[in-house]
Parts: structure tokens; C-alpha cells; sequence
């Protein structure tokens, strides 16, 4: 019996050694890809955080699909980010829409040559917007339409906008600005409903270079030779108006605007307003509901990764947690994020889930299978070493020890 029990002891700490052994190689394995997906991750030159400006993290820059001139950007006047993560870039010099994947590699390009007469012709694109299904819907400014495409920059259909500078979609409406005024469609270009007028009076628009629809079917309007910000009802009605400038002749005092030319503009996951002000070289976040205050600036003049030189479009990707800027004097789109954007607790495990440290999941959860299977027989050995002391004891042994003598009764 007791060479049983030593035998049984053996074994036990043979096992014990394996799965130590098991678990030491677990997370030496979960520390290498760790440092891997770690370098992974940071692009060749990736600028230092105490180099860039206050709240920008960086992501990457993409000049364009290829080294050669005719296959980098040139001045890019819009971008946006499909549902499946693809980011566009608008290459208006190039008269061509360029989608990349969310690690900047190279993935389709729509361009379109023939006659600029026939259907799905690309002239002078100014603004793009993606739908729900990934299809991509271009202002064509020069031809006066809006033409929309498939994600695989298949031709789907096009309609009359007159001058249309940017668009945008949610759910079944487009959404375009023009240099007179709002229009909305459906997505077979079918009209909603239109307001505005080209002047500066409140109610008008004057270039107009940005616009978002917010979740709550609310357009907010960069009306930017106006210097402001209006927020709108589908109907038409005026919510709020940001950076009014009154008339002094009427004899009221001007109010500074917080824009020099408000441009492109987006909406991230907690509902606020985020747009790109060329002149100020930054990225401008407006609280919708305090009539559009700005209550974020973030960004900077330069040539450097994470600053801006005119930048004109912005798009939002909710489940990265990144904006897609459209740098257009540095011929470059910029991801990067900024603070407060997304309303998901757990957007950080989020957005290492979608990136290359999804790799180091496979060793953790090894790892902590091994520490259950640990646990789990540590909890068995406890308890046949508890049973082997109750067969051991007198009780189980059958001793008797009434009275004052003993009388040992074998089992």
C-alpha cells in the first residue's frame, strides 16, 4: 500500500513538472508575439507621441498605391470609411477613387475613362461617402451628378445634382450639399426633399463643404464661406446655427466665429459633430447638443506625420476607432485618432481584436486552459490525498479506543 501511494506521489509530481514546463513555454511564446505584434504595429518612422500634436495618435499615412508619381496622390480632396473598413481617398487630379484595406495595403481603384457623356463617367469628383453595404457614392461637381458604385468599383447608377460638392449616407438617405443649397435622395437617387438657398443670410448657404447625418436623421451643414456650422431637421427646419456672423449695419456686434472655413465633416460613435478647418490646419469637435460648441481642437500645421497642411474630407471607422483625414497640400490621407470618440467601454480590447494583436490570443487562451487544467488537478490530487488520510486514520482503519485500555479490530 504505501508503495502505491509513493508510486502515485511520483506520478503526481511528474505531472505537476509537465504542466509547469507547459506553462513557462505558454508565456514565453504569448511575450514573443506580443514584441512581434507590437512591431508590427509600428509603421517605419513612426513619429514619437511627444512629437505630435496634443491628443493626435498617429496610425499610418498612405501616399498612394504605388512609388511612381502617376500612383501617389495628389491633392486629395475627400475621404471616407466603409463599414468592412475600407478606407477612400478621392484623387481628384487623377479623376479616380482609391480604396485601401485598414492596413494600408492597396485594395481597388475606380477610375473611369471614355467619353465624360456616358453614364458613370468620372469628370471632377469633389466628395464621396460609402453606404451600410459598402457601395460608394461620388459628387461628381463637373458632370453635375452623384454616381455610385460598388465596393468592387462596379458602375450602379447615377442622377442629376447640380453642382454637388459633398455627400453623405445613412440608412436609406443621401445626403448632398451643392453650391445652392441641401438635397436629399434616396439611394436610387430618388429626391426627399430640398432647403437652401445660395446668400449669408441664416437661412442660406454659400460653398458649402461638408455634410453629416447624425443618427437622429439631424444634417449638419459646413456652410463654409460663411464661416459656420447649422445643424437641420430632414424638413428643412434650422436646430442651431455655430459661427453667426451679424450684420453691423443693423447695429448689432459681430460674433467671432470659432471657424476660418469649416470643410468636410463626419460623425464618430458618441454622436459629435468632428470636421477639418483648413485654414486652422486642424481637426474640430462640436458638441450637438450645446447648439455645436467646439469642445475639441486637435492638430497642427506641418509636413510631419500627424500634423496637416489644408486638409479638406474626414471619415470615421466606429469599430476602429479611427478618422481617415484627406491632407491635401501634403497629398497624403492620415489616419489617426483623437479623444472621446467612441462610446464602447471596451473600444481599447476592441481595436486590439481588429489589428495584428489578435495573434497573441492564441497563447493566452492556451495559457489559461493549461491554468484550469492546473487548477483542476490540483482540486483532484486534494481531494485523494483527503481521502487516503480518512482510510489512514483510526476511524477507517477500525480502531476502537473506548475506555481507558485499547482493543485494535483488524478490517
Amino acid at each position: 500500500m504505501t508503495t502505491a501511494i509513493v508510486d502515485r506521489e511520483s506520478g503526481t509530481g511528474r505531472t505537476r513538472m509537465v504542466l509547469i514546463a507547459i506553462l513557462v513555454l505558454l508565456f514565453l511564446l504569448l511575450m514573443v508575439l506580443a514584441i512581434f505584434a507590437y512591431r508590427l504595429l509600428q509603421p517605419a518612422g513612426k513619429p514619437d507621441a511627444e512629437s505630435l500634436p496634443p491628443g493626435i495618435e498617429w496610425v499610418r499615412s498612405i501616399y498612394g498605391y504605388g512609388p511612381s508619381e502617376a500612383e501617389q496622390f495628389y491633392r486629395p480632396e475627400d475621404a471616407d470609411i466603409a463599414p468592412d473598413g475600407t478606407i477612400w481617398g478621392v484623387d481628384s487630379a487623377h479623376t479616380r477613387i482609391l480604396g485601401f484595406n485598414p492596413d494600408g495595403s492597396f485594395k481597388v481603384m475606380i477610375s473611369t475613362g471614355g467619353r465624360a457623356d456616358q453614364p458613370g463617367r468620372m469628370q471632377l469628383v469633389s466628395g464621396i461617402a460609402t453606404d451600410e453595404d459598402g457601395n460608394v457614392f461620388a459628387c461628381d461637381f463637373g458632370r453635375e451628378k452623384v454616381i455610385s458604385f460598388s465596393e468592387e468599383g462596379e458602375f450602379l447608377l447615377e442622377w442629376d445634382v447640380p453642382l454637388p460638392i459633398e455627400c453623405d449616407v445613412r440608412g436609406d438617405t443621401v445626403a448632398v450639399c451643392t453650391a445652392y443649397g441641401v438635397a436629399l435622395f434616396d439611394r436610387k437617387g430618388t429626391p426627399i426633399t430640398k432647403f437652401g438657398t445660395r446668400g449669408s443670410r441664416e437661412e442660406q448657404f454659400d460653398g458649402p463643404h461638408g455634410i453629416a447625418l447624425g443618427e437622429d436623421g439631424t444634417v449638419y451643414v459646413s456652410d463654409t464661406e460663411n464661416n459656420r456650422v447649422k445643424a437641420y431637421t430632414q424638413d428643412g427646419d434650422l436646430l442651431w446655427i455655430r459661427g453667426v456672423k451679424r450684420s453691423e449695419a443693423a447695429g448689432e456686434t459681430e460674433d467671432e466665429s470659432p471657424f476660418q472655413i469649416p470643410a468636410g465633416m463626419t460623425v464618430d460613435d458618441n454622436g459629435r459633430v468632428v470636421l477639418v478647418d483648413p485654414f486652422q490646419f486642424q481637426i474640430l469637435v462640436l458638441d450637438p447638443n450645446n447648439a455645436g460648441e467646439v469642445v475639441g481642437e486637435y492638430g497642427d500645421f506641418g509636413t510631419e506625420d500627424g500634423r496637416f497642411v489644408y486638409p479638406t474630407g474626414i471619415g470615421y471607422d466606429a469599430s476602429r476607432d479611427w478618422f481617415v483625414v484627406a491632407d491635401t497640400t501634403n497629398d497624403r490621407l492620415q489616419v489617426v485618432r483623437i479623444p472621446g470618440s467612441s462610446s464602447n467601454p471596451f473600444s481599447a480590447i476592441r481595436r486590439l481584436l481588429t489589428g495584428p494583436w489578435w495573434i497573441c490570443s492564441i497563447p493566452l487562451i492556451l495559457l489559461l486552459i493549461a491554468f484550469l487544467v492546473a487548477a483542476s488537478s490540483r482540486r483532484r490530487r486534494s481531494g485523494e490525498e483527503s481521502a487516503q488520510l480518512d482510510a489512514r486514520s483510526p476511524q477507517g482503519l477500525g480502531v476502537s479506543t473506548e475506555g481507558k485500555g485499547e482493543s485494535t479490530q483488524a478490517v
